[in-house]
């Protein structure tokens, strides 16, 4: 999907692949939809048989995502491209797992109904769900602990699954953007790099050798929990001094609210209009926070030397005030010529991407089902 459109003989040399496998191969896709392979046609006359390519239907296969916020869903029917076919967010009325996992699924059905409207062909069809929800997501389906949405133990996957009629697959939410920027956005071609997301939460996304990487049980990339005070705030795990108890956004807020306590500081957005007025309090907290995070993205620096690092999720509102000490600190800390060689980028572009993330996985989990080629490769064929 990346390269375009390919010949046979290219497809074997960029996937590894034997000629007699992709001789087999292609006309299973073709006869399943997912391909379809035409004659070229050259510009000026040429000698010889005029060659085929094999070019991806994009719009034939639609995937949904939904990313779970705290305060809100986001949902995205993209093609098998990534293109958005049509995009919608809903707010949250509760946190409570029935009224998200219903409202998931009712905006799932309500995109679908659109995008395959959209699309106008007659063939369309979506063929999978993908959800990133904040916290530790085991088996492609469950939600072990969420501190963020308070839950523990919380079958997503099968439950959406079940109101939908949609295969679904649920991971981690900083993993499906992490997902959606190596496929769509500044990480394309990128084999090698992590996504640090600040918010209500903190937490980053690895691709490594070209993969996504989640560790043995789904919770690779926990950055908030990493110890940072001993003595430090309360954080939502349980522990005291995660790194998410002193730069999350709460956590920005409560210390400001202790240093300005005849200001109204009821959220990040008066922090950054405090910021704007130049009140040197916040100005001075924002830079300490800054300073922390830089510190956090030098350990990821020396622990998996990527060549690219994005910041990405709400508090990047807030980056004019924090952007230079989180730079200066990364550099101060990381060892060896890792940063010299590691790009930074801030990712201000919102939740769309999470949700695009989502879908791809919906279509990486698709590709994947052996169903998908079963009715049209022969058994042992």
């Amino acid at each position: 999907m990346r390269s375009g459109p390919q010949s046979r003989q290219q497809l074997a040399h960029s996937t590894g692949l034997d000629t007699s496998t992709i001789a087999r191969t292609v006309p299973a896709l073709a006869a399943a939809g997912w391909v379809v392979e035409s004659v070229d046609r050259p510009v000026t006359p040429a000698r010889g048989r005029p060659g085929k390519r094999v070019r991806v239907r994009h719009a034939h296969h639609l995937a949904v995502g939904v990313k779970i916020g705290p305060e809100k869903l986001t949902g995205a029917v993209t093609d098998i491209a990534g293109g958005v076919i049509v995009a919608d967010s809903l707010p949250l009325s509760s946190r409570e797992p029935d009224g998200v996992l219903g409202m998931v699924a009712e905006m799932a059905q309500a995109l679908t109904r659109r995008g395959l409207e959209l699309v106008d062909a007659a063939d369309a069809r979506v063929i999978g769900l993908g959800i990133g929800v904040g916290g530790h997501v085991v088996e492609g389906r469950l939600v072990v602990d969420s501190h963020i949405l308070n839950w523990r133990q919380v079958d997503v996957s099968s439950t959406v699954a079940r109101a939908t009629g949609l295969p679904t697959v649920t991971l981690n939410d900083v993993n499906a953007l992490a997902a959606g920027e190596h496929w769509l956005g500044a990480g394309r071609r990128v084999d090698d790099l992590a996504v640090i997301t600040i918010g209500r939460g903190l937490g980053c996304g690895l691709v490594l050798g070209g993969r996504l990487h989640a560790g043995t049980s789904g919770s690779a990339g926990e950055l908030g929990h990493l110890p940072l005070l001993p003595d430090g705030p309360l954080c939502g795990c349980g522990n005291r001094g995660c790194l998410e108890a002193v730069v999350s956004d709460q956590a920005v807020v409560a210390a400001l609210r202790e240093r300005l306590p005849g200001i109204d500081i009821r959220d990040f957005h008066d922090i950054l209009r405090l910021a704007e007025a130049g009140n040197p309090v916040v100005l001075d907290g924002l830079a300490r926070t800054g300073e922390l995070l830089g510190r956090a993205v030098a350990s990821v620096v020396n622990l998996v030397n990527p060549a690219l690092v994005i910041i990405a999720g709400e508090m990047t509102s807030g980056m004019d005030f924090m952007e230079q000490p989180l730079r200066r600190a990364t550099a101060d800390h990381t060892f060896s010529a890792g940063w010299s060689e590691c790009r930074l980028v801030i990712d201000r572009s919102g939740d769309e991407l999470w949700a695009r993330g989502a879908a791809w996985l919906a279509i990486r989990a698709a590709v994947r089902r052996p169903a998908i080629l079963s009715r049209h490769i022969e058994v042992g064929g």
